[in-house]
């Protein structure tokens, strides 16, 4: 059993509130969720109000919420009947589950519940919060990764309330986890030490300082643009990424498509052609003898501009575009969050030079990027030093 759930199950009677703090793939959300189903059993029929929360509406929808209801569906516990989609709230033994974006401050102020729980709780401003457990009568539930400093509010406000309890736990903690996926968090030891701190080993960081880009919000827009798909291969423990890149005017919107371990060049070319419309560009890494592959099977294949700058080139185009994420795209999501520049040996950031990791789905935006800069409003800086890869 997850400790999470372990640990919730042992102290909800009498802490409060309780804090998760994990690194990723800890189990910590999925332990709530059980928690929470199990609550609803241990009080059927008397009308407890749950409140599960998380920023925005599109976020909650493709974690938190999918998560609900495919327990739900798992046990048994599913039917249409008790399920208010345009309401999202779900009635179970008698008790209701609501899921609230916090982005709403409507519905931050407007209701009442006696259970709280707010995932990836870092992601909001303490006075949101307040908010909350002004209007929350029991318990209160926080889960967060500890991108964070000690002086932000969940550490310095909820863990030193008299009631509080918190549990660290860590990828180790997840008997679900792959192999694959455990290797990749591993290798955060010898490539970035703060990474390697906050998703291995679930402690408090330095706030992730450097991370390169700030320019990017949640989003998505349907209207035409120039539009380019970037590929990066990715060699095993790190993932193969495809993202659909839509260029209009200075507004650069992603969408991830794959982003997917272990699979064979036959896996990739059928994948690629499955999802990229016939004719739409598709801009790879190395890999030639895929590309080739790609191209006799109608895919249109290129090679990406290579060269000595051309990270630094890259990111900086990249930097000077205001970009929007389809919400769904959750690994695509997390890159932009924590890819970094490279630190030196006082551990400032180093200019022009980036972090190793993180960086799968950004590498093939940014490969897209680069092929489509000439479509760019506004002068870019020179090229001289770029060679594209053979097709």
């Amino acid at each position: 059993m997850n400790p999470n759930l372990t640990f919730l199950r042992a102290h909800h009677k009498t802490a409060n509130p309780i804090l998760l703090q994990g690194g990723t793939r800890s189990g910590k959300t999925y332990a709530v969720l059980q928690f929470i189903i199990s609550l609803c059993k241990q009080f059927q029929g008397r009308g407890v109000m749950i409140s599960i929360c998380r920023k925005t509406m599109p976020s909650l929808k493709a974690t938190t919420m999918r998560d609900f209801f495919e327990l739900l569906k798992d046990a048994g516990l599913y039917s249409e009947e008790y399920h208010s989609k345009s309401e999202h709230h779900y009635q179970l033994f008698g008790n209701t589950v609501e899921f609230v974006n916090l982005d709403d401050e409507q519905k931050v102020r407007g209701r009442k519940r006696h259970v709280l729980y707010v995932n990836e709780a870092n992601e909001n401003d303490h006075d949101v919060i307040r908010q909350l457990l002004f209007r929350t009568s029991g318990l209160t539930i926080f889960d967060y990764n500890p991108s964070i400093t000690e002086d932000h509010w969940l550490i310095s406000d909820m863990l030193k309330r008299p009631k509080a309890k918190r549990i660290i736990t860590t990828y180790l903690d997840n008997p679900h986890l792959s192999a694959t996926q455990a290797q990749e968090i591993e290798r955060l030891k010898s490539i970035d030490p703060e990474l390697w701190k906050v998703f291995g080993l679930g402690e408090i960081g330095n706030g992730m300082k450097g991370v390169v880009f700030s320019n990017w919000q949640l989003g998505w827009n349907d209207a035409k643009g120039r539009t380019v798909y970037g590929l990066d291969f990715g060699f095993s423990p790190d993932p193969l990424a495809l993202v659909e890149c839509k260029l209009v005017g200075r507004d650069l919107y992603l969408r991830e498509h794959i982003y997917r371990n272990n699979m064979s060049a036959s896996d990739i070319v059928s994948a690629v052609k499955s999802i990229v419309p016939s004719g739409a560009e598709v801009i790879c890494d190395k890999r030639d003898d895929i590309i080739k592959d790609m191209f006799m099977k109608g895919i249109n294949a290129k090679g990406a501009t290579k060269g000595p700058n051309s990270i630094d080139f890259g990111v900086k185009l990249m930097q000077g575009l205001s970009i929007y994420i389809h919400p769904e795209s959750h690994s695509l999501i997390k890159e932009f969050k924590y890819y970094k520049y490279k630190e030196d040996k006082d551990g400032n950031p180093i200019g022009g030079a980036y972090s190793e990791v993180m960086n799968h789905a950004i590498d093939a935006v940014r490969y897209a990027v680069i092929f489509m800069q000439t479509a760019l409003p506004l002068p870019v800086a020179s090229v001289a030093n770029l060679k594209r890869t053979p097709k």
